[in-house]
């Protein structure tokens, strides 16, 4: 079917380039073919889409190619323009400079730039050349490559809310990669605006919806958020903690995870259009929930955490740019007012784990806002925040949680020795080949004395994107990292990243799919080389925790804030005159007193002196 079609199509191009040579041999002038189509654009101004009409005329010429109507055209859109000029008649196979080319922007009142509406004047052309009628239900947006491929655009969001509003039945857009953020974009709007988003490659697929009516059915773009776990195949989590452990609190924070994902669960399922994110999204959680139950309370906590960010931007698609600033400034409030903790003998995994947490939350949100008007000049721009906005969240309410048990944990205040900063220091030093968040929040952290904070960040840093396992093959990764995570169970954290490790061994050795299988063999190890370096150093963390010491530094000082240091001073200020005005009052009282008692004893001195003059008198 597939071969007759494309003869199909070889043969109605092959006869309609033999009616235009024919033409073109009847006359050297006058007008060759015209045809219309509708393409959508993003009015940045006010950040809303609009459905424009291009029209193009095709007369005999010198291939000139020309676009009027709006106020005025950018270099992008006219270099776009001779582009599908270009590539259409080379598909043709005739000579671009017989014609010209004049395509006409019904929007008069606009300046138009950028390079979107390529595949748009490329199908015209070809439509015009060819006599083809293009249908009116549908749009397309996409940039036209030299090789006929369709580049990639923005502004996808404000776009297809045009075409919805103006009927369109479908639209095509660029071909994007399955597992891409563009392609979970194109999800979410398509669903959003209920309008199908057909995916293509190139002109030639273009045109079969374009030109030759082909069924968008089953054609539709397509996001698949679930995985389909081998859990019945999975045994329950091998390893247990040994150190200060608190088993029940870290199921706490998994069940605290999953009641986040379920709140913003219910926020979505009330738009009927995303009932199949809905679904999605309510099946992965109960598989999550499902894996903690087995002891693999990370695991599962981990996967239900990463899709959050799915889920808050889909809550969140509708936010205008200020909406969007809104959410971004609640989210630093929260995470800029943790609860209140501290370090204790007992507590410190739960606690360092809230200061990680808390910091992660901090540098993303703050980045967020530092950048949001470079990074939001579109709805797809407010969306890509709202999902990295959804990560800072997620981290701060975590961060909460562990706090809140550090509390209920209790314990002696304890603090770091500063040996430690050595130990840090040489971490930091490691993770500084790996740029990240987390090597930025272990130096911040190293800065300020934290060093427990320090070191765990400095592994993450250099774990992560230090390329553990690099050159080994599936056994070896699998081999490794179950030796590894089962020799890696001091302190909670370990453990359960020993216990991700065996999850993904488990599933590597359960799947079908030789892919799969690998990429979860390389799970495994990751987590297990994670696992170990957290077990390490929690041991060396918990040998160097000494009681708390307070001292007051500049450091303390710095971190009460200006308007408690103005308080405190003023308290001192006002003290220091109370106490002048008293000791004023004392001096003054004294010298009354004293002036008193002089004139006493001048009055005494007074008396005496006539007494003896009387006494001498009556001597004589």
């Amino acid at each position: 079917m597939g071969l007759k079609i494309l003869k199909f199509y070889k043969l109605s191009a092959f006869i309609s380039m033999i009616l235009l040579l024919l033409i073109s041999g009847m006359s050297t002038a006058g007008l060759v073919g015209t045809a219309s189509i509708h393409a959508p654009a993003v009015i940045l101004q006010n950040n809303t889409g609009t459905l424009t009409t291009i029209n193009l005329k095709v007369t005999n010429g010198n291939g000139n190619v020309t676009i009027i109507g709006p106020i005025s055209v950018g270099n992008s859109t006219l270099n776009s323009s001779k582009a599908a000029v270009a590539y259409a008649t080379n598909y043709l196979h005739i000579n671009e400079k017989k014609y010209n080319f004049t395509y006409e922007i019904d929007d008069h009142n606009v300046s138009v730039s950028g390079p979107s509406a390529g595949m748009a004047m490329t199908i015209l052309a070809i439509a015009s050349l060819t006599h083809k009628t293009i249908p009116k239900d549908f749009t397309l947006t996409g940039e036209i490559l030299p090789n006929g491929t369709i580049g990639e655009i923005g502004g996808v969001y404000d776009k297809m809310s045009a075409a919805k509003r103006d009927g369109m039945e479908f639209a095509l857009v660029p071909k994007v990669s399955n597992t891409s953020f563009e392609n979970k974009l194109y999800y979410l709007v398509q669903s959003n605006f209920d309008i199908p988003l057909i995916q293509v490659n190139n002109i030639t697929t273009a045109i079969q919806y374009a030109l030759y009516n082909k069924s968008i059915k089953n054609e539709e773009t397509y996001y698949n958020f679930y995985t389909n776990y081998n859990l019945s195949d999975i045994p329950n989590a091998p390893l247990s903690c040994s150190g200060d452990c608190y088993n029940k609190s870290f199921e706490g924070l998994s069940n605290s995870t999953f009641s986040m994902v379920h709140n913003e669960i219910l926020k979505i399922s009330k738009d009927k259009n995303l009932t199949n994110a809905t679904s999605q999204f309510s099946s992965l959680l109960n598989e999550s929930e499902e894996i903690s139950s087995k002891g693999y309370y990370y695991a599962g906590a981990d996967i239900a955490f990463l899709d959050y960010a799915n889920m808050y931007m889909f809550a969140n698609r509708n936010n205008s740019i200020s909406g969007g600033f809104s959410t971004l400034e609640n989210i630093k409030n929260e995470c800029g007012n943790p609860v209140s903790s501290k370090l204790s003998n007992l507590n410190y995994p739960y606690f360092i784990g809230g200061q990680l947490r808390n910091s992660w939350g901090s540098y993303t949100i703050n980045s967020l806002i530092s950048t949001y008007n470079q990074t939001a000049v579109d709805s797809d721009g407010v969306i890509r925040n709202m999902y990295e906005a959804g990560i800072a969240n997620a981290w701060c309410q975590a961060s909460n949680y562990l706090f809140n048990t550090s509390n209920n944990i209790g314990g002696k205040q304890y603090m770091p020795d500063s040996n430690l900063s050595v130990i840090a220091s040489d971490i930091i030093s490691k993770a500084s080949a790996y740029p990240s968040i987390y090597t930025t929040t272990a130096k911040e952290a190293y800065k300020s004395g934290n060093y427990n904070l320090a070191i765990y960040d400095g592994i993450y840093a250099y774990t992560i994107y230090g390329n553990p396992g690099e050159g080994l093959n599936k056994s070896q990764l699998l081999g490794q990292a179950k030796s590894l995570a089962y020799n890696s169970t001091y302190g909670i954290w370990a453990t359960q990243f020993g216990n991700e490790a065996m999850f993904y061994y488990y599933e590597s050795n359960s799947t079908k799919n030789s892919t799969q299988s690998n990429l979860y063999a390389q799970e495994s190890y990751d987590s297990a080389i994670l696992a170990n370096r957290l077990s390490n150093y929690s041991k060396i963390i918990s040998n160097n925790l000494i009681p708390y010491k307070p001292t007051i530094t500049t450091k303390v000082i710095s971190h009460i804030g200006a308007s408690a240091l103005i308080t405190l001073f003023t308290i001192i200020i006002l003290v220091v005159l109370v106490l002048s005005l008293i000791m004023l009052a004392i001096i003054l009282k004294l010298n009354n007193e004293v002036k008193e008692l002089k004139f006493e004893i001048k009055k005494i001195r007074s008396s005496k002196t006539k007494n003896t003059k009387r006494y001498k008198n009556n001597r004589k």
